[in-house]
């Protein structure tokens, strides 16, 4: 009866120790895609930031702005989306510091669009 050897692997040299492989060695599923992804460069621990739409809490921004960027910092959000300014309209520079204060950064904001009107 002969047995295979095979030798120990080696951690992907892009992936943390501790993620799942992404096809085990008996499973012939992917290996296709595998085979066409190893020439795309791509950096699989590199982490996506990820902001909140302000709108979604509206509410919250209506009754007090400052309070609901605090709550939206504590959360883990690492920036925000403006649907409105609140007290800072006007206040770009106040804002900014409010935003650096909680490690905010300001990712986008939110408008009404409204088709332009072509005249002649």
């Amino acid at each position: 009866m002969t047995h295979k050897h095979e030798p120990p692997q080696r951690p992907h040299p892009r992936r943390r120790q501790a993620d799942p492989p992404i096809v085990s060695r008996d499973d012939g599923r992917g290996i296709a895609a595998m085979a066409c992804a190893r020439h795309v460069h791509t950096d699989i621990t590199r982490r996506i930031p990820v902001a909140l739409q302000l709108y979604s809490v509206r509410g919250d921004c209506t009754k007090d702005f400052d309070a609901a960027l605090e709550q939206v910092a504590a959360m883990g959000f690492e920036g925000v989306e403006f649907a409105g300014y609140y007290g800072y309209a006007g206040k770009a520079a106040d804002l900014k510091k409010r935003l650096d204060a909680l490690t905010l950064q300001a990712a986008a904001r939110t408008s009404a669009w409204t088709p332009s009107r072509v005249t002649r």
